[in-house]
């Protein structure tokens, strides 16, 4: 168990290759939590000495792993996006793809809109996402994080508590996982746990048709996962998880496996300090 992609260095990757070598009659299988460029660099070593790995290629990963599938791409706007040429009916944000600043101010003045979002298309759970008003904004925006894209800021749908209905679908292979839709527990960007969702089942029936049509079409050979918000009653893809998995994974597949059938459930995403004993978080849980 080690923790490996960019910090990966040639002793590790050593004591690996030894580890398996030496045991000639077992099998290995490497299971990244995502795949990465750098996670492929030194995933190929393995490879070679027979080590299986678990889901997605790298070219797949660079056609269908990330969120500018759903967009056109600023360089080449009569090139429809990867969502188009699936379904060209499944609702999404109006954005665009972009790579430069140039590119940024002119998908701004298309899109229409005071206020826009700025998504690194490799970002996950919120990280890097920014909400612009101002041109200038866009103007000092460095790219952080690599190409980005720019959407329209949508006017979203609440549950009953007040908290933005944002429901996920997620999957191993080809096959849904768990609960098929829930809700992710929202706080500002970022998300803080699951929960059964509050959607309606109209709501529902046309977000897996939507993931439906997109499984069918990437042939996905690991995990991932589909973000939706809810705008006006209806579902708006607005996140790709391709080619990794993520923070419903993990609950998902605890629930599946050990949880009475029927049963409701909430994941939180909290690490307790150590000093907090399991009867207190309990207790304040139940809260």
């Amino acid at each position: 168990s080690f923790c490996l992609d960019e910090d990966i260095d040639d002793n590790v990757l050593a004591t690996i290759k030894t580890l398996v070598a030496g045991n000639p009659s077992d099998q290995f299988l490497l299971i990244p939590y995502i795949a990465t460029e750098h996670f492929y660099r030194w995933a190929g070593e393995l490879k070679e000495l027979g080590v299986n790995v678990y889901g997605e290629d790298a070219d797949w990963i660079t056609k269908f792993g990330h969120k500018g599938i759903l967009h056109r791409h600023m360089s080449n706007l009569d090139q429809p996006s990867v969502l188009e040429l699936i379904d060209s009916k499944i609702r999404v944000a109006k954005g665009y793809t972009c790579s430069t600043t140039q590119q940024l101010l002119e998908a701004y003045r298309l899109i229409g809109s005071k206020e826009v979002v700025i998504k690194p298309i490799l970002g996950s759970a919120g990280d890097g996402i920014i909400f612009v008003s101002d041109e200038e904004v866009l103007r000092l925006y460095g790219f952080p994080q690599g190409d980005v894209v720019l959407e329209e800021k949508l006017t979203l749908d609440t549950a009953s508590d007040g908290i933005v209905l944002s429901p996920a679908v997620h999957y191993m292979k080809t096959q849904l996982l768990g609960d098929e839709v829930v809700d992710q527990i929202m706080v500002g960007v970022k998300y803080m746990g699951w929960r059964e969702s509050a959607v309606p089942t109209t709501f529902k029936k046309t977000a897996l048709r939507y993931t439906h049509k997109l499984i069918q079409a990437i042939k996905p050979q690991g995990p991932g996962g589909f973000d939706f918000l809810s705008v006006g009653g209806l579902p708006v893809l607005t996140d790709v998880n391709t080619g990794r998995f993520n923070g419903a994974h993990q609950p998902k597949l605890f629930s599946e496996m050990y949880a009475p059938e029927g049963s409701h459930w909430y994941c939180w995403k909290f690490k307790p300090p150590e000093n907090l004993d399991v009867h207190t978080f309990w207790r304040r849980l139940q809260e």
